[in-house]
């Protein structure tokens, strides 16, 4: 035989979840920056109460063209879908030049680079964010000799 009180939280367990779920729809949507396009879906939880779910994506963003580093590196980018084409030459000789491909899901580009003129060759992993002021602010990491550094990048 269930006790009162078990038989009591399993009864508003299911209200705790759509208020939980609730402010979670709420938090996020008061975090969601200008320029970001939301839609929204209620779902089955459990079969018992629907649950609001938010998607959050940014809408769609031209990358293509040519930025700039803070250390004066020139990339050129070329995009088509959510395939990123990258090619990047440093400041002044012996800086690398080399290509990065990756996918651009809205906000994130993910990818791996190959360096090689200029430089011993490398190859690496790199991950940038696409910031609500336009910018691309990402990291590198070899998979060659370990080294890692940040890029911030403005399109030109």
């Amino acid at each position: 035989m269930r006790s009162e009180a078990a038989s009591a939280h399993s009864t508003t367990e299911p209200l705790h979840r759509s208020l939980l779920g609730a402010a979670v729809m709420l938090a996020l949507a008061a975090l969601m920056p200008s320029g970001w396009a939301a839609a929204s879906t209620t779902i089955k939880s459990d079969g018992i109460v629907p649950a609001l779910i938010v998607l959050v994506q940014a809408r769609d963003t031209d990358l293509s063209g040519i930025w700039v580093s803070k250390s004066g590196e020139k990339f050129e980018i070329t995009r088509s879908g959510h395939k990123v084409q990258m090619s990047f030459a440093g400041a002044t000789a012996p800086a690398p030049n080399g290509r990065i491909s990756g996918e651009f899901d809205g906000v994130t580009l993910a990818g791996a680079y190959q360096a090689g003129q200029g430089t011993p060759p490398d190859r690496g992993v790199v991950r940038f964010f696409l910031t609500q002021d336009g910018k691309l602010e990402g990291s590198w990491q070899s998979l060659v000799n370990g080294k890692h550094g940040t890029w911030s990048l403005t399109k030109q």
